[in-house]
């Protein structure tokens, strides 16, 4: 059986690319639509979580670890910020920080 830290790191990952990918579709879907845009300023963006798991077997670990992975979501944070002219910086590899 894996290390509690090792399956927490492995549901992170899975946690942050659907988060990320989530985000970046919808901003560059809705790029055009001001209110969007301040709906994300004001309050954030809402990531909505479904699961066909149910607590009957192996499937209450995966379950546990689904309940965990939502909790660390909610210290996951976005910087948008604008740009007012195209160069190099804009190439330049995304940062993100996070801790727990």
């Amino acid at each position: 059986m894996k290390s509690y830290k090792h399956r927490r790191d492995i549901v992170f990952c899975h946690t942050v690319s659907t988060v990320v990918t989530t985000f970046i579709f919808k901003l560059i879907q809705s790029m055009g639509n001001p209110l969007f845009l301040e709906q994300l300023m004001e309050v954030g963006f809402l990531v909505h979580w479904e699961s066909l798991l149910s607590t009957i077997g192996d499937e209450a670990g995966m379950l546990e670890d689904f309940i965990i992975a939502i909790h660390d979501a909610n210290n996951l944070l976005f910087k948008v910020s604008w740009v007012k002219a195209w160069d190099e910086a804009c190439l330049s590899a995304p940062r993100a920080g996070y801790s727990r």
